[in-house]
C-alpha cells in the first residue's frame, strides 16, 4: 500500500469545523472515538474511497479517523462569568471563514451575554498538580450577579460540561 499521493485523501482542513462543532454540541469535551464517530457521520459525503482504507502502519485504523485528529489539545477557560475562551493547540490554523462558522455555532449555544473567543496557542501548560486541565474556571464560586442565570462547571470522571 505505502504512502498515499497528495490530494487523494481528505485533508486536515476539512475536519476542523466538524470537529469543533461536534465538541460544542457535546458540551466542549468528549471521548476521541465518540467525537470522531459523529464527525464521520457529518462528513460521510465528503470522504473519499481512500479515506475509508486502513492505514498501512495500523490496519485497525481507517485513514480518515487518523486524519481527523488535527487538534492536539484544547482547554476551555472561563475567566469571568460572562467570558469563555477555548484555547486550541492545532496542527494547522483554520481559515477565517471556518473559524467564523465555528464561533457562530458556539455562540448559539451560549447565553448572548457571554463573550466567546477561540485562541490558538503553541502549547497548554500543565496545571498546578502536574496534570492537564481540560476546563479551568477562574470564577470565584458563588459569584453570580443577582438574577443572573447560574452556570457552573461540572467535572466528573475526566469529562466536563457546562450546566445551568
Amino acid at each position: 500500500m505505502g504512502r498515499l499521493r497528495r490530494g487523494l485523501r481528505t485533508g486536515e482542513d476539512a475536519f476542523r469545523i466538524p470537529i469543533l462543532r461536534t465538541l460544542v454540541e457535546v458540551g466542549g469535551s468528549g471521548d476521541v472515538s465518540m467525537v470522531l464517530d459523529r464527525v464521520g457521520t457529518k462528513m460521510k459525503s465528503q470522504l473519499t474511497k481512500h479515506d475509508m482504507e486502513p492505514l498501512p502502519s495500523n490496519p485497525k485504523e481507517v485513514r480518515w479517523r487518523n486524519t481527523g485528529k488535527w487538534v492536539r489539545n484544547y482547554q476551555l477557560v472561563q475567566d469571568r462569568v460572562d467570558r469563555i475562551v477555548l484555547r486550541v493547540v492545532a496542527f494547522r490554523r483554520p481559515s477565517a471563514v471556518e473559524l467564523g462558522l465555528f464561533e457562530r455555532a458556539a455562540r448559539e449555544r451560549l447565553d448572548p451575554s457571554v463573550e466567546f473567543e477561540v485562541a490558538f496557542v503553541p502549547e497548554i501548560a500543565l496545571g498546578p498538580r502536574g496534570k492537564f486541565q481540560v476546563a479551568v474556571s477562574r470564577v470565584r464560586p458563588g459569584y453570580y450577579a443577582q438574577g443572573e442565570q447560574r452556570t457552573r462547571l461540572a467535572h466528573d470522571e475526566g469529562m466536563w460540561n457546562l450546566t445551568r
